[in-house]
């Protein structure tokens, strides 16, 4: 009599592998230094697309390629500084963007006019007499000086970065241009809050867009600097802290209103004699 034996094999258990989708992702560079970034180009495209000359549409179109939740997070975690994260490395390096910088810089210029001329017109209003104006000059001014700042400031930066920057965090203009100009969102609901005429209130509003913003920017690019160039780092945290409070001082400091008084003028009467000598 023979034993039928049944031979039972079991397959091995099937492996996970569990993303993180942790908010902020974290990707550390050299030296396991969270505040680094690495210096490898996204791989997330095909290489026909990430070398598009500068030359062509597809180029262009590239850079407005952002849909709004992209937007919304560069915005929200570019007013709010993160412990041992990376902003440029984090949100903007894999896919940098023109889209939101020229909105904010758009959304700034109207919004620093019209709260400028509203809170002159607040200051103004008790003064029955002070013809008050709208001052159109104030949307050239504030154009100006944001549209220089986000867009021509980084071209001098990266110049020099080029030249004398470190050789293995290396930045493009692109990728300057975009933290700089996410990095002005934060000023937008600032300029609102700034129509408040009271002093001290607008001054810190003005600390507090300055330090939360200033420290993403300074963050993000301090990398790319050699210890010799420490400077100018320093140089672009001043900058940042001065366009902060010159928004004060030149759009939102009403000067001294002097009412216009009414002038009285006293009748001359001149008396006639008219009696015959």
């Amino acid at each position: 009599m023979q034993n039928n034996q049944t031979e039972i094999t079991f397959d091995a258990p099937p492996q996970f592998n569990f993303q993180n989708f942790a908010d902020p992702p974290y990707s550390y560079g050299p030296n396991n230094d969270p505040l680094q970034y690495n210096n490898q180009q996204p791989t997330n495209q095909p290489a026909s697309e990430r070398n598009k000359s500068m030359f062509t549409l597809g180029f262009y179109k590239d850079l407005f390629d952002v849909n709004t939740d992209e937007v919304i997070n560069r915005i929200k975690w570019s007013m709010i500084p993160y412990p041992n994260v990376n902003y440029l490395q984090n949100y903007i390096r894999n896919k940098p963007d023109l889209y939101g910088p020229f909105w904010i810089c758009v959304t700034l210029v109207f919004t620093i006019a019209v709260s400028s001329n509203l809170a002159e017109y607040l200051q103004t209003a008790a003064a029955r007499n002070y013809h008050w104006k709208y001052d159109f000059h104030a949307i050239t001014a504030a154009g100006t000086v944001i549209f220089c700042y986000a867009w021509l400031l980084p071209v001098v930066w990266w110049a020099i970065l080029h030249l004398y920057g470190n050789e293995q965090f290396k930045l493009n203009l692109l990728e300057l241009l975009c933290v700089y100009g996410y990095c002005l969102s934060i000023f937008v609901p600032l300029s609102v809050l700034w129509v408040i005429p009271v002093n001290w209130i607008q001054w810190t509003l003005v600390a507090l867009g300055a330090v939360t913003s200033g420290t993403v920017l300074i963050t993000s690019v301090y990398s790319a600097f050699t210890p010799k160039l420490y400077p100018l780092l320093a140089v672009a945290l001043i900058l940042h802290i001065f366009l902060a409070a010159s928004f004060i001082l030149y759009f939102f400091h009403a000067p001294a209103v002097s009412p216009v008084m009414p002038i009285y003028v006293t009748p001359l009467v001149r008396f006639t004699n008219n009696t015959g000598h």
